[in-house]
């Protein structure tokens, strides 16, 4: 049972409202870049629907799907509240479409019944068929759940999410711009020959296991395509004058998934790759968002901008950067060098600017992996003002992330589902607390 020290936020409905819109948006996005691809082949195919009133209805039907396509990929690993309220425009757009398309192609199947005529149909009518039905409901229940997600209040905060992030919007500045790259021109031919890759696979007839290897090979090479166009750190902080805003992490913890994960849904890698770079959406809004980077890894990964430094050098680095950070993002680890990290943020007396996160599960059960890391925290917390409120603490399961008062008490944002909106979302909230210096109110 918590103590009174303890403050709790549930974050529960709107991240399970998120789930469901999730599956929206990649619905939006790959069902509609499948229609594009339909209506398109279709007008080369066939040359009598290039002229007239035929064109036009093609071309209105090619715009109206574009959009949701361009809306959903935008959404699809941020949280943004002129995205959320979008949808209500772009999700219908989307649905008269397949509306459209669903009664045409029952308007065949019964023509085809009452003359007794298949070659009215092929398997892709079929096909059609068996996708746009599932694809409906789904694009239904995003958008109820995106009317939902809009009224809906976060938990003791008397505040929507909406206006929740307008109001962190309001408050950040434009990123870096002109910021160098990592290598931009491996970055840029990567890109190309990662995208040829999977649209060849894409396009090609499914025969043999080698056409299905080539998508997935091109899926690999966008990645990689992604770690050459990460910003580089120096020239950053050279362009952005703000105060860092500082991510520490155990090295084991950028790991953004079990590789399963990409051959269920590859796509899903290539553009929402890890929680990090969900928080990188976020934080370089309000300054350099900057780690260090692992050794094994000279290419960085997606995510925040990161120094490589040698073994003598990155103690005093990171302790700079600790008394320097407008806001530390901290996940909390299970090794001798988080633990070392966050006791030189309570030494710096930096407590106050701390949002600490749990990353992601990646194996086991929640508590085999949740409850050493808060033993960890309560280890380099003991003797301080916070170690009762972590004492009394005994939730291992749902804990998203934590805040640190003055008064010594603590608040848990927490979530019963696992979705990376419930971490996200959870981070975003953190944010929202500090600057609006809500947390006496909660």
């Amino acid at each position: 049972m918590e103590g009174p020290r303890v403050r709790e936020i549930d974050i529960s409905k709107p991240a399970q409202a998120l789930r469901f819109i999730r599956f929206a948006e990649y619905v939006a996005v790959l069902g509609g870049l499948t229609m594009l691809y339909a209506f398109l082949s279709v007008m080369v195919a066939n040359p009598d629907l290039r002229t007239g009133d035929r064109l036009i209805l093609y071309l209105f039907m090619i715009a109206m799907v574009s959009v949701p396509v361009f809306v959903g990929y935008r959404g699809i690993n941020r949280l943004d509240s002129r995205i959320l309220r979008a949808y209500f425009i772009t999700f219908p757009m989307l649905l008269i479409i397949m509306l459209f398309s669903l009664f045409s192609i029952l308007i065949l199947i019964l023509a085809a019944m009452t003359q007794h005529d298949k070659s009215l149909l092929d398997e892709g009518h079929l096909i059609a068929l068996i996708y746009l039905g599932p694809a409906t409901v789904i694009i239904c229940t995003g958008l109820v759940f995106d009317f939902l997600l809009i009224r809906m209040r976060v938990d003791s905060l008397g505040i929507n999410l909406v206006r929740l992030l307008s109001n962190l919007k309001s408050q950040s500045g434009p990123q870096a711009k002109k910021v160098k790259r990592v290598n931009l021109n491996a970055g840029i031919w990567n890109s190309l020959l990662g995208g040829g890759l999977v649209l060849g696979g894409i396009l090609l007839p499914l025969k043999s296991i080698e056409d299905l290897s080539l998508s997935i090979l091109g899926y690999f090479v966008l990645i990689k395509a992604r770690r050459y166009l990460q910003a580089d750190i120096q020239s950053l902080l050279t362009l952005d004058k703000r105060r860092v805003i500082l991510l520490l992490r155990a090295f084991d913890d950028d790991i953004p998934l079990p590789l399963s994960s990409f051959f269920l849904f590859p796509i899903k890698w290539v553009i929402d790759f890890s929680l990090e770079a969900r928080l990188l959406n976020h934080f370089s809004y309000f300054g350099p968002f900057i780690t260090v980077g692992s050794p094994k890894d000279p290419l960085p990964l997606p995510g925040a901008a990161r120094a490589f430094l040698s073994d003598s050098d990155w103690p005093s680095q990171v302790i700079r950067w600790i008394s320097e950070a407008a806001l530390i993002i901290m996940y909390a680890g299970k090794t001798p060098w988080v633990s070392w990290e966050l006791a030189k943020v309570i030494e710096a007396e930096r407590v106050r600017n701390l949002i600490m996160i749990f990353p992601e599960i990646r194996h086991g059960s929640l508590y085999q992996d949740i409850y050493p890391r808060i033993e960890c925290v309560r280890h380099v917390f003991q003797n301080t003002k916070w170690s009762e409120a972590l004492a009394s603490f005994q939730d291992y399961v749902y804990p998203r992330a934590i805040l640190f008062r003055d008064d010594g008490s603590i608040i848990v944002i927490k979530s019963r589902y696992l979705n990376r909106d419930s971490y996200h979302l959870a981070a975003i909230i953190a944010h929202y607390l500090m600057l609006s210096g809500s947390t006496d109110a909660v």
